[in-house]
Formats: C-alpha cells, structure tokens, sequence
C-alpha cells in the first residue's frame, strides 16, 4: 500500500509541474474578464448594445483569453523552456491568435466602458500619440514595424538567451508581443477600421514579410541559434528543434496572416449594413466610450429626439 500510494504521489506532483499557476498572471486574466462582464452589463442598459456586441463577439473574446490562458499557465509555458518550437507556439499564440479574437469580442471598447474616466482618458491613444502617426497611412506603417521589429529583436540570440535566463524579460518578451499583436489587429480588425483597405493589406503583408525572411534564416541556418534549450531530453538536436520551430513560424504563422488578409477584403468588399433608426435609442456607446473626454452616459440621461415627423 505504501508503494502505491508512493507512486500515486509522484505521479500527482509530475502532473502538476505542468502547469505554471502564476499569482500575477491569473490576477491579470481574472481581471480582465471581470472587466468585460462589467462593460458587458453596461452597454446591456442601451438599445443599440445588442448590435455593437452581438454573442459571437463575446465568445470571440472570451476565446482569445482561453487562448492566452493556455499559453501562458499551461503546459505550452513549461515545455516552452525546454524546446524551441515549443516557444516558438507560444509566441504565435500571443502574438497571432490571442489579439485578433480579443479585438474582434470588443475588448477595448467594453473593458473601456468600465473603466473610471479618467482612466479611460489617459488611455485614449489620441493623447500621446505623435501628430505625424495619427494619419491612417502612418499608423499603418508604425503598426506594421513595430510588429515586425518585436517578431525579429525576440528572436536574435541576445535578448532570446536572456528571456530565458530573466523573468523580467521573459514577461517583457510576452508582453511585447501581445500589445504588437493588438495594435496591428486593432488597426485592421475593428468595427470601425482607422485605416482604408489597401493600408490595411499593405500593414498585413508588411508585416508578415520580415518574419518569413527570419524563418528562412532558422531553417536554412548550417546551425543553432540558441543554447538555452534542452532539445536532447526530448530527442531532437538543437538544428532540428530549431528548424522545426522555423517551420510553424513559416507555413501555420504565414497562414494567420493571410486569413486576417481575406477577412479584411471580405468586410471591405461586403456592402455596408444600414439598419432602421430608432428614436430614443440614445447615443452610440462606442463614440462616448472611443473620444477623448467623453463619457459614457447613463439610459436615463439620453437625449430625446426632437426631430418633427414628417408631414
């Protein structure tokens, strides 16, 4: 019995080595969906919140935080430190699937209508964001860099290495490429898009470039980059670990982007949806919770409308 229940035990703690429980992550996470059940029942109280946040953009939402869940407190987080393709999963999961669901559930604008105002105000990104980047154009190309440019300073041997020695920059690394990931969707993705259709292209394919060069570089690579890994425990040598990663970040990474692609011309080609107008269905709650001092106002207070009825 004692052998047994020795063995039971081992087998227990084995599995739960497996997941990373971390405080602060699943404070972050449990944070964030409340705040969304909160913007949730808030823009409930308004007529035209059933059309701005219909069920398949909640379950969107909550995908995208299943999906970071998964790669951030499960197994993938633990294994991700031992195989490079592994890691290299979980930075598409940041990076390519986690922020395109959250911007299509709304996160910004329903976590937005929770928030204080002058929280909210502060977060507005027309406040400190520089004259020359509020054009479409711009924002764009910005968007498109920066995503880029995480995709490759992550991946260089230097600051890889070191995200695997430091926590502090291993929460950096995954944090990077999370809010690049958000900031090109959100560009392309939102309800309202801030760029036009061929900027919108352009910011995907420019972004999409640089890192198929830098997966071409890992699989014809004569040899590994990084040293950190343990690939051997697993059966594979660091090149072939190595290349297998370059090649979820070739052919599946190549694929999300191309799907945002064809979503984008999809909505850009797609008529536009008029709905009748209701009288007293007050303002739209995306404008009060999107503009710079703006607040968002309760049903009670909503403006009557006194338009005259046509004669």
């Amino acid at each position: 019995m004692l052998i047994g229940e020795t063995s039971l035990l081992g087998h227990s703690t084995a599995v739960a080595s497996w997941w990373q429980l971390d405080p602060a992550t699943m404070l972050a996470l449990g944070a964030t969906l409340l705040l969304y059940a909160h913007g949730r029942r808030g823009l409930a109280a308004y007529r035209s919140g059933p059309a701005l946040l219909p069920p398949w953009r909640v379950r969107c939402f909550h995908a995208g935080l299943l999906v970071l869940a998964a790669a951030l407190v499960g197994p993938v987080d633990v294994v991700a430190e031992e195989l490079f393709w592994v890691h290299m999963a979980q930075h598409q999961l940041l990076a390519l699937v986690a922020p395109p669901l959250l911007i299509l559930g709304r996160g910004g604008l329903v976590i937005g209508s929770a928030l204080p105002r002058p929280v909210r105000r502060v977060l507005v990104p027309g406040r400190w964001m520089p004259r020359p980047l509020r054009s479409g154009g711009a924002l764009a190309a910005a968007a498109a860099g920066i995503h880029a440019g995480t995709w490759w300073l992550w991946h260089l041997p230097g600051p890889y290495e070191l995200a695997l020695r430091m926590e502090l920059a291993h929460v950096a690394e995954h944090l990077l490429f999370l809010v690049s990931g958000a900031v090109l969707w959100s560009l392309t993705l939102r309800h309202r898009p801030r760029v036009s259709l061929p900027a919108a292209l352009l910011s995907v394919i420019a972004a999409m470039l640089p890192t198929s060069v830098l997966a071409g570089l890992l699989t014809f690579g004569a040899r590994s980059w990084y040293e950190g890994h343990h690939a051997g425990h697993w059966g594979l040598t660091p090149l072939e670990d190595q290349q297998l990663g370059a090649a979820l970040m070739w052919f599946p990474g190549s694929l999300g982007y191309l799907v945002v692609a064809a979503v984008i011309v999809f909505r850009g080609l797609a008529p536009p949806a008029v709905g009748p107008t209701t009288r007293g269905s007050g303002p739209d709650p995306e404008h009060r919770a999107g503009g710079p001092g703006r607040r968002i106002l309760a049903p009670s207070s909503r403006r009557r409308d006194t338009a005259r009825p046509p004669r």
